[in-house]
């Protein structure tokens, strides 16, 4: 037996099924012959009876499975309540290895008992079948059985050798020694203010899952451990805050978080000014143009360019530089871009209409518009804008929602370079520079860290304008009235 090092754990269980009713289901389930309805005589003329095609296996040991169905429920539970779609992966190989064969009757057993949805779609050597929660009634309770604890360690062990097979290499650079130092320094100031708010606004979240999935990220954070768990395929950072509700940063060590307003449309504004070829002085003095003066109109473009052209800024003319183009650069680069898009669906909330706008125009692979309201919408006010990103859907070598993140990615990368060579203590969350709350950074101003994220946009053509959240570097014990 292998050595076990803790000797007691936070074992998560199910509060409505109990593991004899489990185990019960599982026998005979196993135990029962699988049987198949075929036709006796002739299709037409003869009837289906049911035809054993295989036997039952042996019945399972009771203690030795209910030692299994612990660990396994905790697992599922842990991980799903980590993820913010309530599912997780689990590599059969590796948890063969610990449970052994009986793994994969224990998944259909909590699939067939509706505690877990097991889907039907995986790819060889990519991913496994995604295993859902159903049944979110759960809790925790200090466990010590020595025998679950030896499953835990197990797929520890395996999970931890994946990693330094992994991730190695990606956290050996200069750079990945920078931002994982920089991330080690993370903690939660305030774990039980955390906790009491995420009880307050229990009633608020939309079901079980969400609060479970909320409680996971202040429950799961020990500090211990804190470096870069993936860089994708478009060279963007995941660790710990990547998946952080935004109303949980204030119980952590952040001292500002300065985010890229309309940052996604912000980037394709690039492109647009690559292939427009549109001059840095128009670009500039676009930024400059009251916003009152815009008032999100169709006809806009024609405005700006007229404003523009009154301050000696020479325009091309509309045929090749259309007042669509002008106005999507200005509206991403003021931040103004999804304002206009509010107003016409005013019944949903902004994130509900940025992802239904993301999902029809630039996430799609679809070049067409046609029944589908929000890419309408968007082609009715950007024409001209519509066909760039349609002419980029077609290059088969790399999508576009890619090469836009992987921009992003650049100039992340850069800005967090030059703060790294300050000595400053950063991180970033995708588009957004997280300045944490540590000695180092006693004197650094929020001025300081703009003007290198402006001085990184500003080399790729961009002004973007910049959202700064500052939190306190105290928080008040009664924070939770103004909440």
């Amino acid at each position: 037996m292998a050595t076990i090092n803790v000797k007691k754990m936070k074992r998560a269980y199910l509060t409505d099924v109990t593991l004899d009713d489990i185990i019960d289901h599982h026998i005979k389930m196993v135990t029962s012959p699988k049987v198949k309805s075929e036709y006796q005589g002739d299709m037409s003329t003869g009837r289906l009876v049911p035809v054993e095609v295989k036997k039952g296996k042996p019945a399972p040991r009771r203690a030795i499975l209910e030692h299994k169905y612990k660990f396994l429920i905790h697992e599922i539970i842990t991980r799903c309540i980590g993820n913010k779609e309530g599912k997780t992966h689990l590599s059969s190989a590796n948890y063969v290895s610990v449970l052994g064969k009986p793994f994969m009757d224990m998944l259909y057993t909590l699939d067939e008992m509706k505690i877990i949805y097991v889907s039907d779609t995986w790819e060889i050597g990519k991913s496994s079948r995604s295993i859902y929660l159903l049944d979110w009634n759960i809790n925790f309770v200090d466990d010590g059985n020595i025998q679950v604890l030896k499953y835990v360690k197990g797929i520890k062990d395996i999970q931890t050798e994946y990693t330094k097979k992994n991730l190695v290499k990606q956290n050996d650079s200069e750079f990945a020694k920078s931002y994982n130092g920089c991330l080690a320094k993370l903690s939660l100031k305030q774990k039980d203010e955390a906790l009491a708010y995420i009880e307050s606004q229990r009633s608020e979240y939309k079901n079980e899952q969400q609060y479970w999935y909320y409680r996971s990220r202040v429950d799961g954070f020990d500090g211990n451990n804190l470096t870069i768990i993936k860089v994708d395929q478009n060279h963007r950072i995941y660790h710990f805050l990547t998946n952080l509700p935004s109303t949980l940063r204030r119980f952590f060590n952040i001292r500002y978080y300065l985010d890229i307003a309309n940052c996604h449309p912000l980037l394709f504004s690039f492109f647009l000014i690559k292939k427009y070829g549109i001059s840095k002085d128009i670009v500039y003095k676009l930024k400059e143009i009251d916003k009152g003066h815009i008032h999100r109109v169709y006809k806009d473009g024609k405005q700006l360019r007229k404003t523009l052209c009154g301050k000696g800024i020479a325009v091309p003319h509309a045929k090749d530089l259309p007042h669509d183009v002008l106005l999507y650069i200005y509206m991403t680069m003021t931040g103004q871009f999804w304002d206009y898009f509010m107003e016409v669906f005013n019944d949903m909330d902004r994130g509900e209409v940025k992802e239904k706008l993301f999902g029809e125009v630039f996430y799609s692979h679809s070049t067409i518009s046609r029944g589908k309201t929000y890419a309408k919408k968007f082609v009715e006010v950007y024409p001209h804008v519509w066909s760039v990103i349609r002419q980029m859907k077609k290059d088969v070598r790399d999508s576009l929602p890619n090469k836009m993140m992987k921009f992003e990615s650049k100039l992340m990368w850069a800005i967090l370079g030059h703060c790294f060579e300050q000595g400053w203590c950063v991180i970033n969350l995708h588009d957004a520079i997280v300045v944490l709350d540590v000695p180092e950074n006693e004197s650094l101003t929020v001025e300081a860290v703009e003007e290198v994220m402006m001085d990184v946009y500003a080399k790729c053509g961009l002004m973007p304008t910049i959202k700064v959240e500052t939190f306190n570097k105290r928080p008040p014990k009664m924070l939770l009235k103004f909440l």
